[in-house]
């Protein structure tokens, strides 16, 4: 500080304070760090690719809502499911939907719920079964006795497996 101060050497704080390389010495740390930058760059360009990917879904979705359906951006905020299904039900009337058949208010319910009615059914029907012991935290009530009269408890599917399942198993059932 007294070299400084007395003015004899110069002071660049510039310099002092940005490194020319700023990668050197290449440390661990300093490549866990860069593969850590690395690996969120790759997330963050994949996110962004595939908002503009739902971007046209979405879009069409609004069109459909707004010239069809006639119904605004603000109402569709407050307006109940119920109206919005009558809706679709009264333009069936006018515009084919379906092809098969006229579509009721059932249907149109029953096809919008057609993946979770099938994740429902596998788990139900014993064809997703994750049998444990009923001391393990998270077990459910007794679904169904073995042939031997012992008694299986089934794990409560928690949200990331069933996120998981709805990935792996119904994603490809339902691509169109």
């Amino acid at each position: 500080m007294d070299v400084v101060e007395s003015g004899t050497k110069p002071c660049d704080l510039v310099k002092e304070v940005i490194h020319e390389h700023p990668l050197s010495p290449f440390t661990l740390t300093t490549a866990i760090i860069v593969g850590y930058l690395a690996l969120f760059s790759v997330y963050w360009l994949f996110c962004f690719l595939r908002f503009f990917a739902q971007l046209k879904d979405t879009l069409d979705s609004r069109h459909f809502y707004y010239n069809s359906l006639h119904v605004t951006d603000n109402e569709i905020l407050t307006m109940p499911w119920e109206t919005v299904l009558e809706k679709v039900v009264q333009l069936q009337s006018s515009q084919r939907l379906c092809m098969v058949k006229d579509l009721s208010a059932h249907d149109i319910v029953m096809h919008l719920m057609r993946k979770e009615n099938y994740l429902i059914r596998m788990v139900n029907k014993g064809l997703l079964s994750f049998p444990i012991s009923h001391w393990i935290p998270g077990a459910a009530p007794v679904v169904k006795s073995a042939p031997h009269g012992t008694q299986h408890h089934h794990l409560v599917l928690t949200k990331t497996l069933e996120w998981t399942l709805n990935c792996c198993i119904l994603q490809s059932m339902f691509d169109c």
